[in-house]
């Protein structure tokens, strides 16, 4: 029997492509969204559904590689969430390892400001992404008019991560 990892990574919809598509450029974003409620609103749902995801938003950030003292590129992942129907099953997780394998392929470092909006405590969002290696910076400022840096960041294939300023 194959594991939920398996079955994923060999969906009819390779979300690795998908993403690629999408992020070409600095600024350029990847946003799949679903609802069932209205259905015709939702962007990309062939990979929410596979997926059994209701959203997932990544964004290019380079701006912050000068704050985690990178020369790679960055991408956001602002927004991941499984469907109602589907949560306890393992997909966050799992899709979170299809991302950092996606990463560790381009060299790209993920960052994230998880919160606690969607009723999911923050302890328990750390322990997720930190199943991907994602780890809290060192450094994180909330005045808007400096440089904002990402509350986590994981550096591509286990790289030194003690890069914060």
């Amino acid at each position: 029997m194959k594991t939920l990892y398996e079955y994923l990574t060999e969906s009819k919809v390779d979300l690795e492509k998908e993403i690629d598509k999408r992020l070409k450029k600095d600024g350029d974003q990847f946003l799949c969204t679903w609802d069932p409620d209205e259905p015709e609103e939702s962007l990309l749902p062939e990979i929410t559904q596979e997926y059994g995801l209701s959203e997932l938003w990544l964004k290019m950030d380079n701006r912050q590689q000068a704050a985690l003292r990178t020369d790679h590129d960055v991408v956001e992942l602002v927004s991941i969430q499984v469907m109602k129907d589907k949560r306890g099953q393992g997909i966050a997780k799992q899709v979170l390892q299809i991302l950092a394998d996606w990463a560790d392929k381009r060299n790209i470092v993920l960052t994230g400001d998880p919160d606690d909006m969607f009723n999911t405590s923050l302890a328990a969002l750390y322990k997720l992404y930190g199943s991907i290696g994602m780890e809290p910076t060192e450094k994180f400022d909330t005045d808007p008019k400096k440089s904002h840096l990402h509350k986590i960041a994981r550096y591509p294939n286990g790289e030194n991560k003690k890069h914060y300023r």
